[in-house]
């Protein structure tokens, strides 16, 4: 089995229809795998997608083995009201997905500034929520409160150009590209820069170089 990842192609989608094909339980918490489904599962620094399915709650999803990110989806739930061969209504809350899209979007786009900063040495682990991006940057050089306010200015700047967001697959690695930057991604994100709005940019050093920025939207 193999889901059908529909929110790589549909990421604006809020509704779908799918079939059950497998019930099962993990280590006491049970949940269903779908033919096809637009959750997207806890995945590459992204929290997953909240909804329902036949107006029964999704408590989270995940994949049936999280170093696989080509693994099935499950969608850890109450399966009593469900039986395997079941078509079913799934239902994605869409205000938490389109947020964690302009997140996403925000933190590919303050990387690709500081990634041509010279003191700039790697990018660490990525956590995006609905209500923030938090990402560790290793850094030569610790980044000052006003060195961070033009990183602030310049991803604005860049997200008020409107620039056309898209993701391609190349060999089976899908990239997020916007205009000359280009990353690998699995996660979602909005289709034009525009849709991002104005972010905010706060700072933590966490010792050793690293240096912890996190993003916020101006109008949440």
């Amino acid at each position: 089995m193999k889901t059908k990842r529909l929110f790589e192609s549909y990421p604006y989608s809020d509704k779908f229809t799918a079939k059950i094909v497998y019930i099962g339980d993990d280590l006491g918490e049970d949940y269903i795998i779908l033919d096809k489904t637009l959750f997207y599962p806890n995945l590459g620094g992204q929290v997953s997608d909240s909804g329902s399915i036949n107006n029964v709650i999704v408590n989270h999803v995940g994949l049936d083995d999280d170093n696989n990110s080509f693994s099935d989806i499950r969608h850890y739930m109450d399966v009593s009201y469900f039986q395997v061969g079941q078509s079913v209504l799934g239902c994605i809350d869409t205000t938490k997905r389109l947020s964690i899209m302009r997140l996403h979007s925000a933190r590919h786009i303050v990387e690709s500034i500081l990634s041509q900063w010279k003191s700039y040495i790697f990018t660490g682990s990525s956590l995006v929520s609905d209500k923030k991006a938090s990402t560790d940057y290793l850094m030569w050089e610790d980044i000052s409160s006003e060195s961070l306010r033009v990183i602030e200015l310049q991803a604005n700047n860049f997200i008020h150009q409107s620039i056309p967001i898209s993701a391609q697959t190349e060999k089976s690695v899908r990239y997020w590209v916007c205009g000359t930057a280009k990353t690998k991604c699995c996660g979602t994100h909005v289709g034009n820069t525009a849709e991002i709005s104005t972010i905010k940019l706060s700072i933590k050093n966490k010792g050793k170089g690293i240096n912890r920025i996190e993003i916020r939207l101006l109008d949440e």
